[in-house]
């Protein structure tokens, strides 16, 4: 039998062409053109470039030489089989290993919630200023904060719909290690922030995406203990021709999250929700919140363009009412600068989906027990 043969029965063809390429020199390598039956056994044949003529390895009875060489290659390749296994398997390891010290997102479970800090939710990093109002650039300014932190930004001036897209992207992030590459599909996030599915909303899509790349966010807050430098998107490209989009998240993202220093979205109900409404729902989705605010605080709180507070809170009270209609609020009422909110509504959500377990109102203060993760 041709040694061809034998070595195609007892290793395959790939085997075979391996050897081939192995013996001969390279301006002569064999190429396969198709196959030839011998014993009722079907063969590769091969094809010489510089003789044109097709063949097969001679019969090779005694000579002991090249069955040793063929030997000698045959142990390489089973050699070589088994160092790219010792090497996936070491890549496998690493692999594990360094998803164990890159962070990821908290998980919040629920495909309805979006989840974004709370230094963040209580500021004006996101106003609500209407499209039709330019755009400021901001060298490194303060951002108004309710409540306990300090942020300054460095970046064009960002509005509620930006921060719609940067929510979906967290949530696309949350399951992957931060600092690896988040794929999507623009159609799919066009989908999940509830735009038309447009030309323009494309656009629109890779402006706010650029917009969020070219930013310098610190952040520093008594629980932070530190301040945090960080863009809010560290890196984003798309492929031409309907390819998908991608966008990388710094990993110092996870320590502005924490474990449990995030609030919840609930992001059907903030579909239906104007811009100031939108802040207000983010307000009051924190785990504590007061049942009052100062109607100043909402003011400067929300980057609001409202040159005046009694005209600001005209515009607040559409924002409550519209609160109040998707059932987030069951009541408010605003007695002189003080904004009086009913959060029992939004509590009674929270416990249903099991991000709560119990909470209590006593005078003007909400207390909350949050619910254990399920492991």
């Amino acid at each position: 039998m041709d040694l061809a043969c034998r070595i195609y029965q007892a290793y395959g063809q790939g085997a075979l062409l391996t050897i081939m390429s192995l013996l001969i020199p390279p301006s002569n390598k064999a190429r396969k053109v198709g196959a030839k039956r011998r014993d009722g056994v079907i063969y590769p044949l091969l094809i010489f470039p510089q003789a044109g003529l097709p063949c097969t390895l001679r019969k090779t009875t005694g000579n002991s030489s090249l069955e040793k060489a063929v030997e000698h290659i045959t142990n390489k390749i089973a050699r070589m089989a088994q160092e790219a296994k010792t090497r996936r398997e070491a890549k496998a390891k690493r692999e594990a290993e360094t998803a164990k010290i890159i962070p990821l997102l908290p998980c919040w479970d629920k495909g309805q919630q979006r989840g974004v800090p709370n230094e963040m939710v209580r500021s004006a990093l996101f106003s609500v200023k209407n499209k039709k109002q330019a755009r400021a650039y901001l060298e490194g300014v303060p951002i108004v904060v309710v409540g306990d932190g300090r942020i300054s930004y460095r970046g064009q001036e960002l509005r509620q719909d930006d921060e719609d897209v940067w929510l979906q992207i967290m949530h696309e992030a949350k399951a992957r290690p931060l600092g690896k590459c988040v794929e999507f599909k623009p159609y799919a996030l066009l989908k999940g922030v509830g735009w038309a599915i447009k030309g323009q909303s494309y656009q629109r899509l890779q402006i706010s995406l650029e917009r969020m790349v070219a930013t310098a966010l610190t952040v520093s807050s008594h629980r932070l203990g530190k301040s945090v430098t960080l863009p809010l998107i560290q890196k984003f490209g798309r492929a031409h021709g309907g390819g998908p989009w991608k966008v990388w998240i710094s990993s110092e993202m996870v320590v502005l999250f924490g474990d449990v220093h995030y609030t919840r979205l609930e992001w059907e109900m903030r579909h239906q929700l104007g811009p100031i409404a939108k802040w207000l729902h983010g307000l009051y989705s924190r785990p504590c919140s007061t049942l009052s605010d100062e109607g100043g605080d909402l003011w400067k709180g929300s980057g609001s363009a409202d040159g005046l507070l009694k005209t600001f809170k005209a515009n607040l009270k559409g924002a409550l009412n519209e609160l109040q209609a998707v059932g987030f609020l069951s009541d408010w009422r605003i007695e002189g600068n003080l904004v009086y909110a009913n959060l029992k509504g939004a509590l009674n959500e929270l416990q249903a989906v099991g991000f709560l377990s119990d909470w209590r109102i006593e005078g003007n203060l909400v207390y909350v027990v949050r619910a254990e993760k399920k492991t």
